[in-house]
């Protein structure tokens, strides 16, 4: 599952929601240290739906016409089974791409 891969060997699978989140947790316990240990669980979505999604958002990945329109979606190998929130989830995490939360914000879930 792509950016949630798991810690253990050989790796579990990920079957409800709550296994991702936990997923998450760990990770981000394990490469980010303790900061929002008691916190971090509270703040990701929840999700009944999971949905086949995309697993390599970037804009490298991404085709544009000369308008601005996204024409197409290249480097699928990551691609899987997924909370419906995974993509929102994926495109505002962090990138060192110039610009690339500017050009999310636009389409951020509203709260």
């Amino acid at each position: 599952m792509g950016s949630v891969l798991d810690l253990e060997d050989p790796p579990r699978s990920l079957h409800t929601d709550e296994a991702v989140r936990v997923r998450i947790h760990q990770r981000y316990l394990r490469y980010y240290g303790e900061r929002y240990a008691d916190t971090i669980l509270n703040m990701l979505p929840r999700s009944i739906v999971f949905l086949l999604t995309y697993g390599n958002v970037a804009s490298r990945n991404t085709i544009v016409d000369d308008c601005g329109h996204i024409t197409g979606v290249v480097d699928w190998e990551l691609a899987g089974w997924r909370p419906d929130y995974w993509v929102y989830m994926s495109i505002m995490r962090p990138s060192q791409e110039e610009n690339w939360q500017s050009r999310m914000d636009p389409i951020a879930i509203q709260r």
